[in-house]
């Protein structure tokens, strides 16, 4: 855990932003966990091969999608530390 702006905060759970922003206008951002409006599908954002993309799991192996059409449900961070 260290200090940032007055803030305790794990190193690992800061997330870069995309830049890009959600079917509610809300900022996007690494470690995201995204549900598909059309599909359902839910993915975690992840920063790769010079971009951001959505994979089934942060370490999956199966092609990225793009973040159109999505909604942020929670973060991969939180999903993970309360486990």
């Amino acid at each position: 855990v260290v200090m940032v702006g007055g803030y305790e905060v794990v190193p690992e759970s800061v997330g870069q932003c995309t830049g890009f922003r959600d079917a509610d206008s809300r900022l996007i951002y690494e470690g995201d966990i995204v549900q598909y409006v059309n599909t359902g599908d839910v993915r975690v954002v992840v920063y790769e091969r010079h971009g951001f993309c959505a994979k089934l799991t942060k370490n999956s192996i199966v092609v990225p999608s793009n973040l159109d059409n999505c909604r942020v449900i929670g973060t991969y961070y939180e999903s993970v530390m309360c486990l």
